[in-house]
């Protein structure tokens, strides 16, 4: 006796086949308009928004002490502080000079050996 074919099997082929083909083309468009949407905003750098007047606070001047006297014991010129927890940046200040000759203050954006 000949075995019959699944009358089925073809239809339901071409329909995986097709709902597959909708999945991968959904998903390059959608990472495709992500990536326009990156690339059109303008890029703001951590750098250049962070200033030490963001943290100018009667609450801090604890801190602001006890970082001082730190940079005066260990005879330091500029100093950056920062504080993070988890992945959230809590305070960033700088303190002294960057520059000293050139009037320049240290920020927390300037850019430090370690």
């Amino acid at each position: 006796m000949k075995k019959r074919k699944n009358k089925y099997l073809l239809p339901l082929t071409l329909l995986c086949l097709a709902v597959v083909a909708v999945v991968i083309v959904s998903a390059a468009t959608k990472h495709r308009s992500a990536e326009d949407t990156v690339e059109n905003k303008p890029m703001i750098r951590l750098n250049d928004t962070l200033v030490n007047s963001l943290c100018e606070l009667d609450t801090l001047k604890g801190l602001d002490k006890a970082v001082r006297s730190y940079m005066t014991k260990w005879d330091l010129k500029g100093l950056s502080l920062a504080i993070m927890r988890n992945d959230s940046l809590l305070f960033a200040k700088g303190y002294g000079w960057a520059d000293k000759e050139a009037g320049v203050e240290m920020q927390p954006g300037n850019i430090l050996r370690m």
